[in-house]
């Protein structure tokens, strides 16, 4: 049972990696449009594919069928790669949903940002930060729910809505690292230009 609960976990271990890297094969060409990340899927595909085949074809099939434990080193063996392709298929089949959900509430930001401008920055210091969209969502009655969903989307999305205005480090006692997380604002000139910046970005999808 220990030696099968091992496999297991390495098994999960491997498949995560495999699923890493299958992300990155697709979700950084996501501005690129649909065609790029399909070509990126076969790249993916391609990559998994000779991950496995490559030292198949240079060790045989031995390597993997001679021994006792042949069903748990293939299965250990497989989880990266059919974990990238696996990973960069669903990326791809899904990444038209998600991209096209995300440019139907681009419109929306600024004539909601600006219009409840006042009400946002509850620190009155000119500019709308994570922490005044936090206390804005828990004030009860100035937002309609259409107007609190695009506060939600803002909240979601301010680090490619506002601009950076610096950054902190945090570090955890437990694992002894640090990581340093970049502050960003909102201010009524990040509303106006937002919508032509993810139009030019995204100007793939508009094609």
């Amino acid at each position: 049972m220990d030696f099968i609960f091992i496999t297991c976990m390495l098994s999960i271990l491997c498949a995560m990696v495999g699923a890493l890297f299958g992300a990155l094969f697709v979700e950084p060409f996501e501005e690129k449009g649909l065609t790029r990340v399909r070509k990126q899927f076969f790249a993916a595909a391609i990559f998994a594919a000779l991950w496995f085949g490559v030292p198949t074809y240079i060790w045989g099939t031995d390597m993997f069928t001679s021994r006792w434990d042949a069903p748990f080193a293939i299965s250990v063996f497989a989880a990266t790669p059919f974990a990238i392709a696996v990973t960069a298929l669903l990326s791809w089949l899904t990444m038209a949903g998600r991209v096209h959900a995300f440019l139907e509430m681009v419109p929306q930001v600024a004539p909601v940002g600006l219009r409840n401008f006042k009400l946002l920055d509850v620190d009155e210091d000119g500019v709308i930060s994570a922490g005044d969209l936090g206390h804005a969502k828990q004030q009860i009655g100035p937002f309609s729910e259409a107007d609190l969903k695009v506060i939600e989307f803002i909240q979601n999305r301010i680090d490619i809505i506002g601009h950076g205005v610096g950054s902190y480090t945090t570090y955890n006692a437990a694992t002894k690292t640090s990581s340093s997380t970049s502050v960003c604002v909102i201010s009524p000139r990040d509303l106006e230009a937002f919508e032509a910046k993810i139009n030019e970005k995204y100007a793939a999808w508009r094609q």
